[in-house]
């Protein structure tokens, strides 16, 4: 009989992850890493949302995430994950996207480092269209919180005026001869 345990960070630091793992391996429990990999501003976008959900909840409780903190995260978790690689203590590191697509097993390609497949997708250029549908919800949640005076509020504005399509220009009337 065993237990399955589901142990959440950020990949901050490799030191909790190596900890954990070692500390569940001397009792006899099987670790696998699974990590979520996203392109850069939808993970940072996901910050804000979190934020403005958990603000409507309780405005007490609300956890922001300051941009230099997610960045220094983002900047060190290809490197952070190809350090845990190393180490062996995961029987099985897996990445998957949002939509719960499996992007790499080192079960599957050992060979292949996990950090190549992280950075790929962390610095997967976005297209407008999806990310339209993210911004326009925070947007959202932002007005009904009173965060309009945000710089986030208006960055988020500045980037949906940025995909609307071009307002045709109004054509000149023609002048009349006489007037």
């Amino acid at each position: 009989k065993g237990y399955n345990l589901v142990i959440e960070g950020t990949g901050r630091t490799t030191d909790v992850p190596i900890q954990t793992a070692t500390m569940l391996q001397a009792k006899d429990y099987e670790t696998k890493m699974y990590v979520m990999a996203v392109p850069k501003i939808n993970s940072y976008l996901g910050t804000i949302e979190r934020y403005e959900t958990m603000y409507a909840d309780d405005p007490m409780t609300a956890r922001a995430t300051p941009k230099q903190a997610h960045d220094i995260v983002v900047k060190n978790l290809p490197t952070n994950l190809e350090t845990l690689h190393k180490t062996g203590l995961f029987s099985d590191i897996r990445l998957y996207n949002r939509e719960g697509v499996k992007l790499y097993s080192s079960l599957e390609t050992p060979s292949i480092s996990p950090k190549e497949t992280l950075e790929r997708e962390l610095n997967r250029k976005v297209s407008g269209k999806e990310i339209q549908p993210t911004l326009e919800r925070i947007e959202q949640k932002m007005v009904q919180n009173q965060h309009q005076e945000t710089p986030e509020f208006k960055a988020i504005q500045q980037k949906l005026e940025s995909l609307q399509p071009p307002t045709p220009p109004i054509p000149k009337t023609p002048k009349l001869p006489g007037l």
